[in-house]
């Protein structure tokens, strides 16, 4: 495996109930600075269920690009299924960087 595979900074876009939380759109602003020096795309990772109509607000917050993961048992968080997803997306997109915010979902998912 080499390093060169892994492109991109990639951020957790939380949701709760269909509504993006702050941390998201902070975390998009400091993924924009990760990426500059890497010369990269930033991309928002969007889990839950019915959220396709929240993309929009995230390109407006700098995401380059927006991976969506909708599913019925993404409705309301829990550890196995967000991990799941999230570990999924990271072994299949190889992403150098990813950003979760320290809220309590974050801090739960981020480990």
């Amino acid at each position: 495996m080499s390093l060169e595979q892994y492109k991109g900074v990639y951020v957790f876009a939380q949701q709760v109930d269909n509504e993006i939380s702050g941390i998201a759109f902070e975390l998009l602003g400091k993924a924009k600075e990760l990426a500059a020096p890497l010369n990269t795309d930033v991309t928002a990772v969007l889990l839950g269920s019915n959220v396709g109509d929240l993309v929009d607000s995230l390109a407006e917050y700098g995401a380059d690009k927006v991976i969506v993961c909708n599913h019925p048992e993404l409705k309301v968080y829990t550890t196995d299924a967000y991990a799941k997803v999230l570990c999924d997306v990271a072994m299949d997109k190889k992403p150098e960087v990813i950003l979760l915010g320290a809220t309590n979902i974050g801090r739960d998912l981020g480990p």
